[in-house]
């Protein structure tokens, strides 16, 4: 079957974080990691079924072990054979397709970098999963440096600890893990994307408008979904950008179409420690409440909260040496949560993680976010360099049925997306805000064309 099982292998090796662990798609485990059991019986044999394959040398190696079969032993003489074994498993941008036939969406892995300075961006477009799906449409997660920074729960699950329900799954995984509050994507009305039925979501699937993932400079992906919300027609632009001058960042468009007005809510869960806002906010130190009272919401303490106005949102993370910035365009009015997990959650299943949450009152949004990787912190030496972000400004050049065109001034260099909203002809001219191009998108930066 076209080597199936050695595609299966590569495609969960590829969809690992540098230390091993799984990405948290859906309901996985986030403790789980390649040196799993089902990897080296799978390494064994597929060393066996499809020859050698030195790039399996890495991860055997972190296993530790074998199959005592003859693939087994084909990959332990390998190992004690070779003085130069792999540095790291090669890794690389990659698209999968869902469904059957390879046309229910699917998930594309942008990746930056390589071995301990690695950048991997996961967007997730795909079919529902069954009952294992998390209700996700268009939702993406971010790793650098083997750090999760933009997160997603997984399972809420202590698997294998008796003390914990004997280790099954923890009714915090329906009520808050798999609703799309959990996400990093967009939540309309307080309530989850299919109204968090199994049954409706299996019926549907997001789909991609374009990607393009060859260019290291830009990469991008378009995808689509107008199924989640009945009225409401969602599109999500990713792009993983390496500035000229080396300086990695995550674009994102995201567009809300209805003929009513909704409550959209963008959330950011992260991982770090919050270093700066750009918001004037009111922090509840004495008395907190729930952000919500079900799809999720009840889980959620409201920290702290903000009211903006055609205002750019900044918070600068830290996260294990590394600044990261979360720039958001908020047009017109809206409101900003700083959230914490862990209300209504008696049994303390739940980490207690945070979010940033962008909220708006419109029948037609669109937030256009940076996440900016940035500058470095020695404890030992006690001193921080490039800690301060880069993006001063993002504007909207255009806004219509036709083209999306935003402009982000990173200190004196201005960045311009452009993103046609209909066509995916890699051929065709455009021309919008003064810009011209080929192709779906165009990304320019300092006047000079990126991709």
């Amino acid at each position: 079957r076209n080597s199936i099982l050695q595609k299966a292998l590569e495609g969960g090796l590829q969809q690992t974080n540098t230390d091993g662990t799984f990405f948290a798609l859906n309901d996985a485990l986030k403790e789980k990691d390649f040196t799993t059991n089902e990897l080296v019986t799978a390494i064994s044999v597929a060393w066996n079924v499809y020859g050698r394959d030195d790039a399996l040398l890495y991860v055997a190696q972190k296993q530790g072990r074998v199959l005592l079969n003859k693939g087994g032993v084909g990959v332990a003489a390998a190992i004690a054979a070779n003085k130069n074994l792999p540095p790291y498993f090669p890794y690389k941008s990659l698209e999968f397709t869902d469904g059957k036939n390879g046309d229910e969406g699917g998930v594309s892995i942008l990746r930056n970098g390589k071995a301990n300075k690695l950048t991997t961006l996961i967007y997730k477009f795909s079919a529902h999963g069954l009952s294992h799906g998390h209700y996700d449409k268009l939702n993406y997660n971010l790793y650098d440096k083997g750090n999760e920074i933009l997160s997603d729960y997984g399972a809420v699950r202590f698997i294998g600890v008796e003390q914990k329900y004997g280790g099954r799954y923890l009714p915090e995984t329906k009520s808050y893990a798999a609703q799309t509050i959990a996400h990093n994507t967009l939540v309309a009305d307080e309530t989850s994307h299919f109204g968090a039925k199994e049954s409706v979501a299996e019926n549907f699937h997001a789909d991609k408008v374009y990607s393009n993932i060859k260019n290291k400079a830009v990469q991008v992906v378009i995808a689509k979904d107008d199924n989640a919300y009945k009225g409401i027609a969602m599109k999500r632009g990713v792009y993983l950008i390496d500035l000229p001058d080396g300086q990695k960042l995550v674009a994102d468009i995201f567009n809300a179409a209805s003929a009513a007005e909704h409550q959209y809510d963008l959330p950011f869960h992260y991982n770090g420690d919050l270093i700066w806002s750009s918001l004037k906010y009111k922090a509840f130190t004495d008395k907190q409440e729930v952000l919500g009272k079900k799809n999720g919401y009840q889980h959620l303490w409201k920290e702290a909260e903000a009211a903006v106005t055609d205002s750019l949102v900044q918070m600068t993370l830290l996260n294990n040496r590394t600044y990261y910035t979360i720039s958001s365009l908020m047009q017109g009015e809206g409101m900003v949560y700083f959230t914490r997990l862990g209300a209504n959650d008696p049994n303390f299943n739940l980490r207690r993680e945070p979010a940033m949450i962008l909220r708006k009152k419109a029948a037609d949004a669109l937030f256009v976010s940076i996440t900016e990787i940035h500058g470095s912190f020695d404890p030992i030496n006690e001193f921080s360099a490039g800690a301060y972000a880069s993006v001063k400004s993002i504007k909207i050049l255009q806004q219509d049925a036709g083209y999306t065109v935003a402009e982000i001034l990173l200190n004196n260099k201005k960045l311009v997306i452009a993103q046609h909203n209909n066509s995916a002809d890699e051929k065709k001219a455009h021309t919008a805000a003064g810009f011209s191009w080929a192709g779906p998108v165009g990304v320019f930066y300092d006047g000079k064309k990126l991709n």
